[in-house]
């Protein structure tokens, strides 16, 4: 079986406005030198923890066995008319990512961000690609 997932940081949860039914999101201490943990949504629960809460459970990715630490609302992660499939999420301080996306939360208007956002980008690594900039709806 295979399921949509996304790697994240610390501080995703928040900036997306996604909250937490149960458990926690990840923290700086989620890193490569401790234990493997897991953030599923409450599709995933309720498909393999049918009436009740999945945290501090085992949960098989691949051939780690990590521990579910939160269970997060319901997204879209394709389309907005999709129908909620189970999702999980991987700490991005304990695996390795070939991209990444950054979110940026604003009250501002987004596009007023774009170019100090890359300055700030470029800051850190002059030659790293950025590419498709856009903006995500909220609601």
């Amino acid at each position: 079986m295979s399921f949509g997932y996304n790697g994240v940081s610390p501080g995703y949860f928040e900036a997306l406005g996604t909250p937490l039914v149960s458990g926690r999101g990840f923290l700086e201490r989620d890193n490569a030198d401790s234990a493997h943990v897991v953030v599923i949504n409450e599709t995933m629960a309720r498909r393999f923890w049918p009436g009740r809460d999945p945290v501090d459970t085992p949960l098989r990715v691949g051939d780690t066995e990590h521990r579910v630490i939160g269970v997060a609302k319901d997204g879209k992660y394709r389309t907005l008319g999709e129908t909620p499939s189970p999702y999980y999420y991987l700490p991005l301080l304990q695996r390795h990512e070939p991209s990444v996306y950054l979110h940026v939360r604003t009250r501002a208007d987004p596009s007023t961000l774009v170019a100090p956002v890359l300055k700030e980008i470029r800051t850190i690594d002059p030659n790293l690609p950025v590419f498709d900039v856009k903006t995500l709806l909220s609601g």
